[in-house]
C-alpha cells in the first residue's frame, strides 16, 4: 500500500538575501586530486563498480568531505555508513539461520532517530540492504548488503542545495535549498518584474527501482529550510 504524506508547513521566517564572500586567509584553491578523481569517474559513463565495503566507505567519505567543501555539509552522521556497511560486513560472513541471499541485513544501524516514533533526517539512510547519501548535489543509492557485492547502483542529478532527506520505506524525502526566479513586485514597483527568491523544495522520490529513482513530487515554500520530522504518516517541515 502507498503511503501518503500530509505535509504541513511551519513558515518562521522572512525571506532574506545573502551574498557569498571570500574571507580573508581563507585558501579558496580547488583541491585537484579530489577534482580529478571525480573527473574520472564522471567521464567514463560507467558505474563504479566496488571489489569490498571498504572501498564503498572509502568513496562516500571522499564525496561527503567534498559536499562539505562546497555546500556546507558537516559529516555531522557520516558514522551511519560506516556502521551500516561494517554491519553488513559482520553478517554476511555469517548469515543468520534461514536469511535469504536476498535477504536484507538482520541486524543494521538506524541514523538519527533519538526519540522513538519521531524519525529524523539526515543526509544518508539506510534500510539494511541499500544505502540513501546525498553527496555532491546528487541522491546516490549504493548496494551494501551482501558486502562482498557492493556496489553504486545509481546517481540522481539534484537541482539546488539538498541538505537532508526521508527514508520511508519505498519514498526517499529530500529537502533541497534552492533560488527560483517568479513574477512579482518589490517595495515601490509599479508593474511586476522578475524576483529571485530562495525556497525550500521538499522532493518525494520513488526509489522503488534503484537504478532508476523517479522524482514524484516537488513542493516549495518560501524561506530557507531549517529542520523537518516525521511522526506517523506526516511530515512537519520549519521553513
Amino acid at each position: 500500500m502507498k503511503k501518503y504524506f500530509a505535509i504541513f508547513f511551519l513558515l518562521l521566517l522572512v525571506s532574506a538575501c545573502t551574498e557569498e564572500q571570500v574571507k580573508p586567509g581563507v585558501d579558496t584553491t580547488p583541491d585537484t586530486d579530489l577534482a580529478t578523481d571525480l573527473s574520472l569517474q564522471s567521464g567514463s559513463g560507467e558505474m563504479k563498480k566496488f571489489s569490498s565495503a571498504e572501498e564503498v566507505s572509502a568513496f562516500l567519505q571522499k564525496n561527503a568531505a567534498a559536499s562539505g567543501n562546497n555546500y556546507g555539509y558537516d559529516g555531522r552522521s557520516f558514522g551511519g555508513v560506516d556502521m551500516a556497511l561494517a554491519e553488513s560486513s559482520k553478517s554476511s560472513m555469517v548469515p543468520s539461520a534461514g536469511m535469504a541471499q536476498d535477504d536484507g541485513a538482520s541486524d543494521y544501524s538506524t541514523t538519527n532517530i533519538q526519540v522513538e516514533g519521531v524519525d529524523e533526517p539526515d543526509f544518508i539512510k539506510n534500510d539494511g540492504k541499500y544505502i540513501y547519501t546525498l553527496s555532491n548535489s546528487q541522491l546516490v543509492i549504493v548496494k551494501a548488503y551482501p558486502a562482498t557485492a557492493a556496489e553504486i547502483l545509481s546517481k540522481t542529478e539534484i537541482e539546488g542545495y539538498p541538505t537532508e532527506m526521508f527514508l520511508s520505506g519505498d519514498k526517499v524525502i529530500i529537502f533541497v535549498t534552492r533560488g527560483d526566479e517568479e513574477l512579482g513586485f518589490e517595495t515601490y514597483d509599479a508593474i511586476p518584474r522578475q524576483i529571485y527568491r530562495q525556497k525550500a523544495h521538499i522532493l518525494i522520490y520513488d526509489v522503488s527501482n534503484k537504478d532508476d529513482p523517479e522524482l514524484v513530487e516537488d513542493i516549495d515554500a518560501k524561506g530557507y529550510y531549517v529542520a523537518a520530522r516525521i511522526i506517523g504518516d506526516h511530515v512537519y517541515i520549519v521553513s
